[in-house]
């Protein structure tokens, strides 16, 4: 179990080292989320009820992110900015 929350932070690091898009890190950190929990926990504590509940957490960020989603099919989704421009 202790395993879940490194594969989400490794899960969203990657995507946003490589797509420069916050919004799309947390909606693939948040589809791939119950897979995570149903493949990273051990048998004994994995439940059905556990990786549904975690099915409808996705469900929720995916439906919380409705506008950024239309902005990435836009491709008017803002990038990650790490460094403060100069004026």
């Amino acid at each position: 179990w202790y395993l879940l929350p490194l594969a989400g932070l490794a899960t969203w690091l990657l995507i946003a080292i490589i797509s420069k898009k916050s919004s799309l890190s947390a909606l693939l950190t948040a589809v791939l989320l119950p897979l995570y929990v149903y493949f990273l926990t051990p048998r004994e504590l994995t439940t059905s009820t556990l990786t549904i509940f975690y099915v409808f957490v996705s469900l929720f960020v995916i439906v919380r992110h409705k506008s950024n989603i239309k902005r990435l099919l836009n491709g008017e989704e803002s990038n990650i900015k790490l460094s403060k421009e100069k004026k």
